[in-house]
């Protein structure tokens, strides 16, 4: 083709990955992008999409930060902190190890987080319309929500959706 789909940069060790697929009126066409890392633990990754599907597979990071403004985002692997934003779309984690903290915040959408048997957590669910459905054993204190020893920190703040957490083995 005579125009690049996608452009991008590489700075400071950070790889940028910008769409440039528009036609001359503005509009997008659809496009898909699969990128593949490698086999290696990160110290972050941060993925931002406008209006798309966006599936992680198996990452290893200290951190993730996930924005989405329109589509349903579905990550797994071992994360010691995640921080998901997701405007209208559903999301679906699946955690190999607990994470330390995991904050997910939704306008309009069904946040399913899947959780191995762990040593606790402490929930802190807000929804205006919508439900929390819990496999582990909660407690609840205030306006908390506790699992054995509340070490790791959890944030759902959903404007109209359920939260779901299962325990995996």
């Amino acid at each position: 083709p005579k125009k690049k789909l996608f452009i991008y940069s590489i700075k400071d060790g950070v790889l940028t990955i910008t769409d440039k697929n528009k036609t001359d009126l503005g509009f997008s066409t659809s496009t898909n992008l699969e990128l593949y890392c490698p086999d290696k633990d990160f110290d972050s990754i941060s993925i931002n999409c406008t209006n798309g599907k966006i599936e992680g597979k198996g990452l290893h990071t200290k951190s993730i930060d996930v924005k989405s403004t329109s589509g349903d985002t579905n990550i797994s692997g071992i994360f010691e902190t995640m921080n998901l934003n997701n405007h209208n779309g559903d999301t679906k984690i699946f955690c190999n190890q607990m994470p330390k903290a995991l904050t997910s915040t939704t306008t309009v959408g069904n946040v399913v987080l899947n959780l191995p048997q762990n040593d606790g957590f402490t929930l802190s669910f807000d929804s205006t319309v919508g439900n929390l459905k819990c496999d582990f054993a909660l407690q609840q204190n205030g306006e908390n929500h506790i699992y054995k020893n509340g070490s790791s920190k959890i944030t759902a703040d959903i404007t109209n959706g359920d939260l779901t957490i299962h325990q995996i083995s």
